[in-house]
């Protein structure tokens, strides 16, 4: 995958969020209001579920995304919660974005304290590629018969060390680049345990700034 693509959690980018809901409607031909409602809802109350993510070019255009929501449309609720939206832009394929992108949503995820993820398609050998597991057959809403795969989440580092490996990249010119990667420890882990191990390598208004800039309470 190039490097000039960058991940955005769009539970820290409200800016992104009604460019992201135009992008999932158009690319998947469902209202983009379904889009806003479940993107506005990101991350809030403390919740897991729902989640959004798109990768971006240097000019901030999306040129693939995916989402967690609880259930995508099938008639098997107790396989939850789904991957669902998952595109990739036709200039991109073929370099490994929907991995790399499945792949962060299951770190992501993992983090935060979700063990496994399900998702429903008609595609046979590409989810297995990726590191997923056929489960069942499943029944859409339309009726349509689709494929149910599963997958684990993926291990991240405990709080503190991902807070100490997130904190050795910033200095006090730096902090805008960290709220992405310090999203990960919300909310599972408090602000006095983040700012205490934050203060190991940042002065104390620079913690401050940064916890207060980084994180919704």
């Amino acid at each position: 995958m190039t490097s000039s693509l960058k991940l955005k959690f769009l539970r820290t980018c409200p800016a992104l969020h009604e460019k992201a809901a135009l992008w999932f409607g158009g690319k998947w031909n469902i209202s983009p209001d379904l889009y806003r409602k479940s993107i506005g809802s990101a991350g809030t109350d403390g919740r897991a579920v729902p989640q959004w993510y798109v990768l971006v070019d240097e000019d901030d255009n999306i040129v693939a995304g995916a989402g967690v929501i609880e259930n995508d449309f099938h008639e098997r609720r107790d396989l939850s919660p789904n991957v669902c939206a998952l595109f990739v832009e036709e200039a991109h394929r073929g370099r490994g974005v929907a991995r790399y992108l499945l792949d962060r949503v299951r770190r992501d995820m993992g983090e935060l304290g979700v063990e496994r993820l399900y998702l429903v398609t008609d595609h046979s050998t590409f989810y297995e590629k990726c590191g997923w597991t056929f489960v069942t057959m499943v029944r859409g809403e339309d009726g349509t018969e689709e494929r149910m795969y599963a997958a684990p989440t993926l291990a991240g580092a405990s709080g503190a060390e991902a807070c100490r490996r997130v904190a050795r990249r910033a200095d006090s010119s730096d902090l805008d680049v960290l709220p992405e990667l310090a999203m990960k420890l919300w909310p599972t882990h408090a602000r006095e345990e983040l700012t205490t191990e934050l203060r190991a390598f940042l002065t104390d208004d620079d913690a401050a700034v940064f916890i207060k800039n980084s994180f919704v309470f």
